[in-house]
Formats: structure tokens, C-alpha cells, sequence
């Protein structure tokens, strides 16, 4: 998931993204949030060795950066 237009330094990537409206073709590898539908729901799965990023810095990422509800 990427907020900035040509930064490709600061991304997201959750394990599950579910976005507003039918899939495209061809499925895309990368979600853009200047150009592709609202992001509805991010899921993360904690485990042991993920749980401090997957619970907090990213958490701030996906509700302030890309603006995902849930």
C-alpha cells in the first residue's frame, strides 16, 4: 500500500486489504491510494516475532496515512 505518489520508500503491507468495489483486471500487485477504490478493512496477523510492529507503529500507518476505517 503506498500513500505518497512516486515515493516508493514508505509502504504498507497487510496481510489482508479489502477495498471498496469489484476487483480489476488483471489484479493488481500494489495498491495505490491516490488511484485505486477506498480501503476498507486491513487485517494483520500477530505472531511472537511481529507482534510490537504488526500492533504498533503500523496501526498508525493504516488509520492516519491511507485513512482505513477499520
Amino acid at each position: 500500500m503506498y500513500w505518497e505518489p512516486e515515493n516508493v520508500q514508505r509502504y504498507a503491507a497487510p496481510d489482508v486489504l479489502v477495498v471498496d468495489g469489484p476487483a480489476r483486471e488483471p489484479l493488481p500487485t500494489v495498491y495505490l491510494k491516490w488511484s485505486d477504490p477506498p480501503a476498507l478493512l486491513v487485517v494483520e496477523i500477530g505472531s511472537k516475532s511481529t507482534f510490537l510492529s504488526d500492533e504498533g507503529p503500523q496501526l498508525g500507518t493504516y488509520a492516519w496515512r491511507l485513512a482505513v476505517p477499520e
